[in-house]
């Protein structure tokens, strides 16, 4: 069974160091920090990577967790399926941040994206 994998690379363009943590799967391999520092310092970037397992996922979520003890994190859920389903990687900021999505693949069976995350003025 060929691996249908998906990539997501973080940019932390925010004021504070970040987290990943919190992962958690429905379907597929539990996502994974694959590249890069964790926690991810100001400036710096981190890849995490989740695939299939047999003809299902990956899906799943995981939290970007500021480490500042403000107790804010940027949560991400994401969905990869086989078949005609629209793979998506969601984030929803906390107040006071956005994102970019600067490399969008994820039509591809090999689905990967940059995403950097923004601190508003």
């Amino acid at each position: 069974m060929a691996a249908r994998p998906i990539t997501m690379t973080w940019i932390n363009k925010t004021d504070v160091e970040l987290l990943i943590t919190n992962f958690n799967h429905q379907h597929g391999t539990q996502p994974v920090v694959q590249s890069g520092p964790n926690p991810i310092p100001v400036g710096g970037q981190a890849a995490v990577y989740a695939e299939n397992t047999g003809m299902v996922g990956p899906q799943g979520n995981y939290t970007l967790t500021f480490q500042d003890g403000s107790g804010r994190a940027f949560n991400v859920s994401y969905n990869h399926p086989y078949g005609t389903g629209e793979t998506y990687v969601n984030v929803q900021p906390p107040d006071g941040y956005s994102y970019s999505m600067t490399q969008n693949h994820l039509a591809h069976h090999d689905a990967y994206c940059t995403i950097e995350l923004l601190k508003l003025a």
